[in-house]
């Protein structure tokens, strides 16, 4: 008896142990995903903010929620999505830093850059842009040398 219980102890222990595993590694791939993605941008000198983007007219002091909420709605192809986290980045060509938000969407996983403009008289406004989320490097397989 008192050795059936250690040994559901052990398993109790291990699923613990496993759950946490995957806790951290989910955690994991979910920031390199950003990190993916301003690594991607930075070695291409690519500026994020060129090409066509949602403006969000909202103050400087609006929250990242209330910013992503907004660039959803203006994007008008995401219906349904969660934050999946959110935090300041840091592009080399860029002065200034933004927010990148990763997002799980019904479209798949997004990532969403965003920063405030501000306005000389007074009225900013937040740029933004929805990339997806880069895929992890594949290895290639070349073919066998014919003989």
């Amino acid at each position: 008896m008192i050795r059936h219980n250690f040994m559901w102890q052990q398993n109790i222990v291990i699923v613990i142990l496993l759950s946490l595993i995957a806790v951290y590694a989910s955690a994991n791939s979910q920031t390199n995903a950003i990190d993916t993605l301003v690594k991607e941008l930075n070695s291409a000198h690519y500026d994020w903010m060129d090409g066509k983007h949602p403006v969000i007219r909202l103050s400087s002091n609006a929250t990242p929620e209330e910013v992503i909420s907004n660039a959803v709605v203006a994007a008008t192809f995401v219906k349904d999505y969660r934050i999946l986290e959110c935090r300041r980045v840091h592009f080399r060509d860029n002065m200034l830093d933004c927010f990148a938000a990763l997002i799980d969407s019904d479209l798949g996983k997004k990532i969403l850059l965003f920063q405030y403009e501000a306005c000389e008289n007074g009225k900013g406004f937040w740029l933004s842009h929805f990339y997806d989320v880069p895929k992890p490097a594949k290895p290639t397989t070349s073919p066998s040398p014919a003989r």
